[in-house]
């Protein structure tokens, strides 16, 4: 990413406004991206019945991140990132509408680093999967969804994420962002030693995620949110490495509540003359219920090389529930390709083919078909 560097004095006096001392030895790097996006989805519930979505769309994704680093005296690093969206419509799919994605504070050494705020927890961002390699939108972790009519009133994990990372709802997913992550936290990173890395994260209550609701009262909301993780890279000659196990738990704080959260990943991705296979494996315990299975899987292949990247991935997961009749599997095949045209400058095309399956009497629960997707990503 081509970052513009402007000091705060310059960003400051811009706007007429004399920068104070104490901000004078500060660094605000200025970068972003916008993704112009083209869709098309072929299935069993857009465009039928009294469905009106459209078949195909267009879609604009765009952010602007500021970056401020600064160095104490005494060597300490420290700084703040945040990633505003700017999207002229804030109901595009893209986002929940709120005026920034992330939003936090960091202090790092040879000790580590803390970030306080608004930002991705450790165990999603220490995991290894096919997230990691996959090429255009992601994948099975990628945009296709935001085209697919999901099926409403069913539960489906439909991405390779523990719960503080994906709604457990396809219909409440949001641009892969749920409350849970983007509530206010507290993480730590140790420094890489010998390859491993440790995290964790803790959220005292996921109404922080809201604005409305600073003292957590929402009936919904969990309380006690830990997400960790042990992340390991390696180079053996010419073939990398990397794996990864992480775990997340927190209490369900309603009134004889029973969907506490808790549940674990583990992934391994292998590269080797430009090829990547790799995968991973979730369990979200009793997440969803005392008596509620729900476990995920994706493995994929990848291959780079020069500008050009493709690659093919496949996720499966089921929702199996004692007793009931409604269990929920889901599968997803998706292909994808991207170029870099230019610096910065990415056209990219991907194509899903998913497959909802609600074991219960209402039909319009299931759904399976094709989205296609065309797009290019500037990233600055």
């Amino acid at each position: 990413m081509k970052k513009t560097l402007l000091s705060t004095s310059a960003i400051l006096a811009a706007f007429g406004i004399a920068a104070g001392a104490q901000a004078s030895n500060l660094q605000v790097n200025v970068g972003g991206y916008i993704d112009f996006q083209a869709g098309h989805v072929s299935d069993d519930i857009v465009g039928e019945g009294a469905n009106v979505q459209n078949e195909t769309e267009f879609n604009t994704d765009s952010e602007i991140h500021f970056v401020v680093e600064g160095v104490a005296d005494n060597g300490l690093e420290y700084g703040a990132v945040i990633e505003l969206e700017a999207d002229v419509d804030g109901q595009d799919g893209y986002d929940s509408g709120a005026n920034a994605d992330k939003a936090y504070i960091y202090l790092q050494g040879g000790w580590g680093r803390v970030e306080l705020g608004e930002n991705t927890d450790a165990a999603e961002a220490l995991s290894v999967n096919t997230s990691n390699f996959a090429s255009a939108t992601g994948g099975v972790d990628g945009d296709w969804y935001r085209y697919a009519g999901l099926a409403g009133g069913e539960t489906f994990i439909i991405k390779p994420d523990l719960h503080l990372a994906h709604s457990g709802n396809a219909t409440n997913l949001n641009g892969g962002e749920t409350a849970n992550e983007d509530a206010t936290k507290v993480t730590y990173y140790s420094p890489r030693f010998s390859g491993f890395q440790v995290g964790l994260s803790y959220v005292p209550n996921t109404g922080d995620a809201s604005p409305t609701l600073f003292n957590g009262q929402g009936v919904t909301d969990n309380e006690d949110l830990f997400a960790a993780g042990i992340n390991y890279t390696g180079q053996f000659d010419e073939v990398g490495l990397a794996a990864a196990i992480t775990g997340v738990t927190g209490d369900d704080k309603t009134v004889g509540g029973t969907a506490d959260i808790e549940g674990w990943d583990a992934g391994i991705n292998v590269t080797f003359s430009g090829f990547t296979i790799g995968g991973s494996y979730g369990d979200w315990q009793d997440t969803l219920g005392t008596t509620t299975d729900a476990n995920y899987f994706d493995i994929g292949l990848g291959y780079a090389s020069g500008p050009w990247s493709i690659s093919a991935t496949y996720l499966e997961s089921e929702i199996d529930r004692a007793g009931a009749t409604n269990d929920d599997d889901f599968d997803n095949f998706v292909i994808g390709a991207d170029y870099q045209l230019a610096p910065g400058l990415v056209p990219y095309a991907e194509v899903s083919f998913f497959d909802m399956d609600a074991d219960n009497a209402v039909s319009t629960q299931d759904n399976e078909g094709t989205v296609i997707m065309l797009g290019t990503q500037l990233t600055f």
